[in-house]
């Protein structure tokens, strides 16, 4: 009987919980914009999932690579009583691009996308308190909308850069032979100008490819840390010293330029919030797409205790 009665009230637990999360759409200039609206009864506030960097879809997975991580953190955020919306960035996942090529898209138009999120969030699903929650390339997202909206008060930033795209990308490029950096190198630095590039050896094209060009000046030339000394909100940094993508140094230069925030470095937690085994890049790529690894222990108590604490 006793087994029964648990049975039922997980069964039970489970339908409130499927109940309270549906897929919700904005309409932005030619674009639909789709999301998650998990929707909690307690009426502690919203988190706005943005997520990072390429095709990565609002429960952050992408082609190869299936973590469920901006998943798990709102059902974890559930869990503490939070609502969350999690979104698809333009052309990705079910939200159309809203242009007429790739070559159109520019960093602000996340930024405003996300602006138009916070909008309907307010004037149409009814949220007052709003907190904004951008990993890795979507806590630049996040941070540059916080600017934009001074009557928001709290920002978590999740493995976040602290440096200009292009200083991280040479980083990440420079397990490459000598040869090929000399080749590569001097192309990031024409786009950090905001020069374009007109042949695009077939070993970068993926990369480099001119549609995407556009794309990679207007992002090139934001730094990290000059958006947040503009930021007053309180911030949350939580960085893993497992990240293979983000480094801790990142997480620090961006804590010494806000006026206003914590830092947690989590240990082993890899870029994609999980505890790993190794800085192995092609093992811990393994992990990315390990569905059944939890949000690391660490992130979740710097989670809860942040939004504890406000």
């Amino acid at each position: 009987m006793k087994r029964f009665i648990l049975f039922y009230l997980l069964f039970i637990s489970f339908c409130n919980f499927a109940q309270n999360s549906h897929e919700v759409t904005i309409r932005v200039n030619q674009a639909e914009l789709y999301g998650t609206l998990m929707r909690t009864k307690h009426a502690s506030g919203l988190v706005i999932i943005h997520p990072g960097s390429g095709p990565t879809d609002r429960n952050g997975n992408q082609e190869g690579m299936q973590s469920n991580c901006y998943l798990k953190i709102a059902e974890y955020l559930n869990q503490l009583g939070y609502s969350s919306l999690r979104i698809d960035k333009r052309g990705v996942g079910k939200s159309d691009l809203g242009l007429e090529s790739e070559a159109q898209l520019q960093f602000s138009q996340y930024v405003n996308d996300l602006h138009e999120w916070i909008t309907w969030a307010k004037d149409s699903a009814g949220f007052k308190n709003i907190i904004l929650l951008g990993h890795s390339e979507g806590a630049l997202v996040a941070l540059q909308c916080m600017n934009m909206h001074p009557e928001l008060n709290y920002l978590i930033s999740v493995s976040g850069a602290g440096r200009p795209a292009d200083t991280i990308l040479k980083e990440q490029l420079t397990i490459l032979p000598e040869k090929v950096k000399k080749l590569v190198f001097p192309m990031i630095d024409s786009l950090k100008t905001g020069k374009r590039i007109a042949n695009v050896p077939i070993l970068f094209y993926a990369l480099f490819r001119p549609d995407v060009q556009p794309y990679l000046i207007s992002w090139f030339a934001i730094d990290p840390q000059r958006e947040a000394q503009k930021c007053k909100a309180k911030v949350l940094i939580i960085q893993g010293d497992y990240d293979i993508q983000i480094g801790v140094n990142d997480a620090e230069k961006l804590h010494a330029a806000f006026t206003n925030a914590e830092l947690h470095l989590v240990h082993k937690m890899n870029h994609v919030l999980t505890k790993s085994k190794t800085l192995d890049k092609k093992k811990q790529i393994l992990e990315y797409s390990n569905v059944q690894l939890e949000l690391h222990s660490g992130f979740k108590k710097a989670l809860r205790k942040f939004l504890k604490s406000i």
